[in-house]
């Protein structure tokens, strides 16, 4: 025990007599010796029979080590403890100890310790312990300063509490956090909760024996003992929060407020379990043998459990490693490693979360092979909310806008395999029905619902198209209302579909005559099982003060009517006329079920569906002699160029392409490469580069001045700063050319310099922080692109070249990583414009029809002046309008 004074006998080397050892306790490891006491081994110590004896005088034990210890107490408890085996044998005071296997305590009267004589004051008739017995002999009489000893089962105690510890941490706990991964039967649920709470009562009895060894040795403090306290915290929180998310999730049918607390605190708790349980056995001092099987057994339950726990994440979520290529990794793969991570990281983190589909949806219904209605419809609604589709195919119908031709009934059985194959591998969160077909393939439905236990149903009640056809036999509707509905979260039936419910009930209901007659319609569907129904007004116009138009010219509002858990919500949109309705009960229940996957609560989502569904009909394309299909992407909009790829795009435009060529391997270029460029040209390149630097830092700080973020404005003027940099390395180079600053300052911009640089500002100062970024690129760009095809090419001359250092300055390192971050930031916010913002970026850089002007750098030009030397002349391209 930590700051105990405790006295060590051992045998000495000779077997015969015993070495005294006075040491503190220091807590979990082997306590050391302690030369402050103030001890003498007097005569009759020894070992006679196996027996050690020790004759203690001890000068200061009332204060050694802050000791408060009492000579004229008639019973002083001390505790005892032994080894048996091989004897020591050390004359070393410091001698290494093993960890006792008995212990106990005893009651020592000292008062007697005043009798006697000095070789032996307690003199003792019998022995206070031997080695053989299993307890130390029970009491003394007479003059023995022994009153009474009993022995305390620790190590017992000590085991029992490993053993549990081990069996919920490392077994129990993991095993059941494995299985609600792994399984899907019936009450899997509940069996799961019986068996956590079996492990937390096994932790409790556990914590009990491990709180009462931590008190009688003064561990509390220690770092096993705090673990341990605060992991039994973290069990109290897990059996309410674990109630709240099932109760939430019922009512919600997604992950709520109380699913992430109660699922990453189970995955702390477990693991802190496990780490505690290693600092126990540290703590006991047991063999090394033992830790080392604790630590792979736990490790390796530890790693197949975070195994699980990936491979079920990106099994529910659809991905796989493969699929990772698709959603823009691809992008870098061209590129170096290097060049691979940095542009996956910068470019594509910010916008791949939400360009990636989020919700998973299953429809189980027909096919039109018209494509207006049925799953073709269901999975453009569904793309255009960005979730996954996936279907199973009840029927195959051969129909147009006119009507359908025929139909081709799927079994009923390789249904229930549709189901099950897709659930069983993607997962799904929100199930879709429309055209169920036959009374079997509804059987079939609800228990594959009911196997895979899906918590998000979407019923469409589909039995006559748009133009009248019989879509499911009467014989049918039984099963639907009796095996779906219980279980569905939205019903979405038109009128005659809600009556047809009704009436198969046995409930008749008149034909509604206003908007009262359609809220008790409502009222008396959802009292057949659903939590919400939606009853869709489009059937049934109305006028202003809510009664059924009669006529055309009455028909002003459309009101859809939501109930659900005694509350009523009116959804009302201005009346259309309108052909263009074929699939809307399709699309509307799809875009629902897009919307609860999405996260979206269920009013909000029923009533964003139907607006979805109000603005399909009124942008409809028109399609087909009957009544055509909605437009189910009105609101998508889609960009000329794919994520990643929007330099590439404008640079291989047709308009853009050949410009770009003449730009980048131009005749001054190509002087440069073979080192056949008038130095005096190069001197002249060098005195504009520096001059349109100048102005370069201005649009760079005008930059700043348009982002929005601080990190924006850092970015700008941390590129001003480098500029500033950049140009006192310019100047160093342009000495080596016999230039100094003073005479180039001294030369004024070209015309060529001039126009392009405040064309540049021109379009800082009008339009926005991108259109700036993209006005600067092609710099950037086509040094970058110039220098790296130059360098590359073995046609460009090296030794003796004098321009052959500019070439290897621009595909250095960091002007290659500048390159790469401005691409990567054109990339980054070119992805979160509209495409009505893409075709202005080009505005910026050409006329409406080819260009305005070229990409806003320099185009050089190498002339022969005087057939003598070379002339370096800038401009800028132009054409007529």
């Amino acid at each position: 025990m930590r700051g105990s004074n405790i006295f060590v006998i051992y045998a000495d080397s000779t077997g015969k007599n015993v070495t005294l050892s006075p040491r503190l306790g220091i807590g979990e490891v082997q306590p050391k010796s302690d030369n402050s006491a103030q001890v003498t081994l007097l005569d009759g110590s020894g070992i006679s029979d196996g027996q050690m004896v020790a004759n203690i005088k001890c000068s200061n034990c009332d204060s050694w080590n802050g000791g408060s210890m009492s000579f004229t107490d008639a019973s002083s408890e001390w505790i005892w403890a032994h080894r048996a085996g091989t004897p020591l044998s050390s004359d070393s005071v410091d001698a290494n100890i093993q960890i006792h296997d008995q212990e106990g305590v005893a009651s020592l009267n000292l008062q007697v310790a005043a009798g006697g004589d000095v070789a032996n004051p307690f003199l003792l008739t019998g022995s206070i312990f031997t080695p053989n017995q299993t307890t130390p002999s029970q009491t003394s009489s007479g003059s023995t300063g022994i009153i009474s000893t009993g022995r305390y089962k620790s190590a017992k105690v000590l085991t029992a509490h490993g053993v549990l510890a081990c069996l919920a941490y490392v077994i129990l706990f993991p095993s059941g956090a494995i299985a609600i991964r792994i399984f899907n039967f019936r009450n899997l649920l509940w069996l799961h909760a019986g068996w956590m709470v079996t492990a937390y009562m096994i932790v409790l009895a556990s914590l009990g024996m491990g709180v009462w060894m931590a008190y009688i040795y003064q561990e509390l403090s220690t770092a096993h003992s705090v673990i341990g306290l605060l992991v039994a915290g973290f069990l109290l929180i897990q059996p309410i929060s674990g109630l709240t998310h099932h109760i939430l999730y019922k009512r919600h049918g997604s992950r709520n407020v109380a699913t992430y607390p109660h699922v990453w605190l189970g995955r702390a708790t477990i693991t802190l379990g496990i780490i505690n349980g290693g600092l126990g056995l540290k703590l006991s001092e047991k063999s090394e043998t033992g830790d080392i099987v604790y630590g792979i057994m736990a490790g390796l339950v530890w790693v197949s459990w975070m195994g699980v726990i990936l491979h079920a994440t990106l099994k529910s979520r659809g991905l796989r490693g493969t699929e990772l290529e698709g959603n823009g990794e691809s992008i870098a793969r061209e590129k170096s490693s290097t060049e691979e991570s940095f542009i996956y990281e910068f470019v594509l983190s910010p916008y791949t979360e939400d360009m990636t589909l989020k919700g998973r949806v299953l429809v189980i219904a027909g096919s039109d092979s018209s494509g207006g209605a049925g799953i073709e419809a269901d999975q453009k609604v569904i793309a255009a909310h960005g979730c996954y589709a996936m279907t199973a195919t009840t029927a195959l119908t051969a129909q147009n806008t006119q009507g359908v031709e025929g139909i081709h009934y799927i079994p009923a059985e390789f249904v229930g395999k549709l189901i099950d194959v897709s659930i069983g591998d993607v997962g799904v969160d929100v199930v879709k029905t429309g055209m169920l077909a036959s009374g079997k393939t509804v059987e079939v439905v609800a228990k594959a619902l009911k196997r895979h236990h899906v918590k998000t149903l979407i019923v469409d009640p589909v039995m006559v198209s748009t133009s009248g056809s019989q879509l499911l036999p009467s014989s049918a509707i039984r099963e639907l209302r009796d095996l779906l509905l219980p279980h569905t979260t939205v019903l979405t039936p038109n009128v005659p579909e809600a009556k047809l419910l009704l009436s198969d009930a046995g409930k008749f209901v008149e034909e509604p005559r206003n908007l009262d007659d359609l809220k008790k319609i409502a009222k008396e569907v959802q009292s057949l099982g659903p939590r919400y129904v939606l009853v869709k007004g489009g059937h049934l116009p109305l006028q202003e003060d809510g009664s059924v138009a009669t006529k055309e010219e009455e028909k002003e509002l459309m009101v859809d009517i939501l109930y659900g858990e005694g509350v009523v919500t009116e959804i009302r949109t201005r009346y259309q006329k309108s052909w263009n309705t074929h699939g809307t009960g399709c699309s509307m229940a799809s875009a629902i079920a897009s919307n609860i996957a999405n996260g979206i609560p269920v009013v909000q989502a029923v009533k964003s569906a139907c607006r979805y569904i109000e603005a399909g009909i009124r942008t409809a394309p028109d399609l087909g002699k009957g009544n055509g299909p909605i437009n189910h992407f009105h609101s998508s909009y889609t960009l000329p160029f794919a994520p990643g790829h929007f330099v590439e795009y404008l640079l291989e435009r047709p308009d853009v392409k050949d410009a770009w060529r003449d730009h980048t391997e131009h005749a001054f270029v190509a002087a440069l490469g073979d080192g056949t460029l008038p130095l005096e040209s190069f001197k002249c390149y060098l005195i504009q580069d520096y001059l349109y630097l100048v102005q370069f830092a201005r649009a760079n700080a005008l930059a700043s001045y348009k982002a929005k973020t601080m990190e924006g404005i850092a970015a700008s003027a941390g590129i001003v700063l480098h500029i500033h940099r950049e140009m006192a390395l310019h100047i160093n180079y342009c000495e080596g050319f016999g230039m100094t600053k003073a005479e180039i300052e001294a030369c004024e911009e070209s015309q060529a310099c001039t126009a392009y640089t405040r064309y540049v500002l021109d379009i800082g100062q009008s339009e926005d922080w991108l259109a700036l970024q993209i006005s600067m690129a092609p710099c950037l760009i086509g040094y970058g692109e110039i220098a790296r095809r130059l360098h590359a090419d073995p046609k460009t001359k090296r030794e003796g070249n004098i321009y052959w250092k500019w070439i290897e300055n621009y595909v250095a390192d960091d002007y290659t990583e500048a390159v790469t971050i401005g691409s990567a930031l054109l990339e980054k916010h070119a992805v979160l414009q509209s495409p009505t913002g893409s075709k202005n970026w080009l505005r910026y850089l050409f006329t409406q029809q080819k260009w305005r002007r070229d990409f806003g750098t320099w185009v050089v030009a190498v002339e022969e002046e005087d057939k003598k030397h070379w002339r370096l002349q800038y401009r800028i391209h132009s054409r007529p309008q």
